[in-house]
């Protein structure tokens, strides 16, 4: 965790001295942002550095110790106090205690020693209330942002901050995959930016939403005037500060102060191209504010995945059709829809094939038109796989029992028993066979096809969720949504939205 923030104020410089070189503050955990010599330069020092701790004397010019704490508490309500005092008077610590100041030190008691044993309780202390408010706060920011949730009570309306917002490079995976772990990406960066930034921004934001970190730096924390310059560098502290601890870290900030209303409208406009830079980051902008400037329209058709099936007569037909709805999700920066082709052609190849195809938990592209070859190629491996049946790779049996499974997959009883007996094999003989043959076992083979031809159905029909789960050979609608979200990473509904 960051070095906790502290301010020193006492009238007399030789105790502010000897307060600095009596102990190692950075070793214990702290960092002594400013001293000063009365109260008013005290709290301007706190309010600047968004101090966590104070040390200060009761008896000051300009403004004393209670005035000052008085005025601290208003902005900062957690803020550690700790009193010191030549005055050994009891109503002194009595009015300290009411004022909710923690701590009470007399001068002529200080020493290295109880000085290290305070800041040790402190420290603790301090950490433990950070990290509970922290939590709150992240909580609270991301359900605002996402739309669930009001303004944190904390953060006034009207203060403004500099937001940026990072991403690792986002892989496409197979769908399952990257919904699984989109939460990840984001709480990676979030674990290491939360050592890094406090002390490099003092009262900064810092939150997650989905696969993105959210950074939010106090408005006048930074030089005056804004310029680009200026946005420019601080953006660039922040990026360093993550470089090398998140794989090809991405990242834009806006150009202006923004309070957490007006921030989350840029955020909520510029959401879907955001999605699909952090995977295609190849014409990445500096900027938020050119991602929310253009409006977003998904391509909102959908693929002629009957050009597949015909694409062993007809190969040309299906590549020029798959290369114009490439084009198309890339001028529209569609993630979803680029991310529901690359599944459902995976999911379409498997069951062409009849074999699980070896494809990396983990495939980057730079460019929408490297699918394009990948396809390619997909395509001549499950034609080499489906092709494989009329040879002696595959054996007839084996063969026999992948055209009974979708012709039969429909039928919610269907069992190895039956595979089996149509295969005219034992079902321990075609487990062992298939299982060789194919890469998978025979009951994967009967879910990957139902699944598919419930994809297949959800995209392509007004069909009922539970007439498709009938139709994919599935008695309980409950059931089927379990399984298509185990498999694809999505619910029914999921797929119909993506619907035009």
């Amino acid at each position: 965790m960051a070095a906790i923030t502290t301010i020193l104020a006492d009238d007399d410089y030789l105790v502010l001295q000897d307060l600095e070189s009596m102990v190692d503050w950075e070793k214990l955990g702290f960092h002594i942002a400013g001293t000063a010599s009365n109260g008013k330069a005290a709290l301007s020092l706190v309010r600047r550095y968004r101090a966590a701790l104070v040390i200060t004397d009761i008896s000051m010019p300009v403004m004393d110790g209670f005035d000052f704490i008085e005025e601290v508490r208003k902005d900062f309500p957690e803020i550690y106090v700790i009193l010191i005092s030549s005055y050994a008077d009891f109503e002194y610590a009595k009015r300290a205690m009411s004022e909710g100041i923690q701590d009470y030190i007399l001068k002529n008691e200080i020493s290295p020693a109880l000085m290290e044993e305070k800041l040790s309780s402190v420290r603790e202390r301090i950490r433990s209330s950070h990290r509970r408010r922290q939590m709150d706060l992240h909580r609270e920011l991301r359900a605002f942002l996402e739309g669930t949730g009001e303004l944190p009570e904390s953060i006034p309306p009207g203060r403004q901050f500099l937001f940026s917002v990072f991403s690792s490079h986002l892989p496409l995976e197979k769908l399952k995959n990257h919904f699984d772990h989109l939460e990840n990406y984001g709480r990676q960066l979030y674990e290491e930016a939360e050592i890094l930034f406090p002390g490099l921004f003092p009262g900064s934001l810092l939150f997650t939403s989905g696969a993105f970190l959210i950074t939010g730096i106090p408005a006048g924390s930074v030089a005056e005037p804004l310029s680009s310059t200026t946005l420019s560098r601080d953006f660039e502290i922040l990026r360093s500060a993550l470089a090398g601890r998140a794989e090809g870290l991405l990242g834009l900030y806006c150009r202006t102060p923004l309070t957490l209303p007006e921030f989350r409208k840029h955020y909520e406009r510029a959401l879907p191209r955001l999605n699909y830079l952090c995977s295609f980051p190849s014409a990445l902008p500096r900027t938020l504010e050119v991602l929310s400037e253009k409006p977003f329209v998904p391509y909102g058709k959908l693929f002629p995945y009957e050009t597949l099936a015909n694409g062993g007569k007809h190969p040309e037909d299906f590549f020029r059709q798959l290369r114009l709805f490439l084009e198309n999700l890339a001028s529209r920066e569609d993630a979803d829809g680029i991310f529901m082709l690359y599944h459902n052609l995976l999911l379409q190849m498997e069951e062409l094939s009849g074999h699980l195809l070896q494809i990396p938990e983990e495939k980057y592209f730079d460019r929408p038109a490297e699918l394009y070859d990948f396809f390619r190629s997909c395509l001549e491996k499950a034609k080499e796989l489906s092709g494989s049946d009329e040879k002696e790779n595959l054996l007839p049996a084996v063969r026999l029992a992948r055209e009974y499974i979708r012709d039969h997959c429909s039928d919610p009883s269907l069992g190895i028993a039956e595979i089996a007996e149509a295969a005219m094999l034992s079902p321990s003989r075609l487990s062992v066979l298939f299982k060789k043959e194919t890469g998978q076992t025979v009951n994967d083979f009967l879910t990957n096809t139902r699944i598919s031809r419930a994809v297949y159905l959800l995209e392509n029909t007004n069909l009922r969720i539970y007439e498709i789960a009938e139709q994919a050979g599935y008695r309980s609608a409950q059931y089927f949504s379990q399984v298509l979200q185990q498999k694809t990473g999505r619910k029914p509904l999921d797929f119909r939205r993506s619907k035009p």
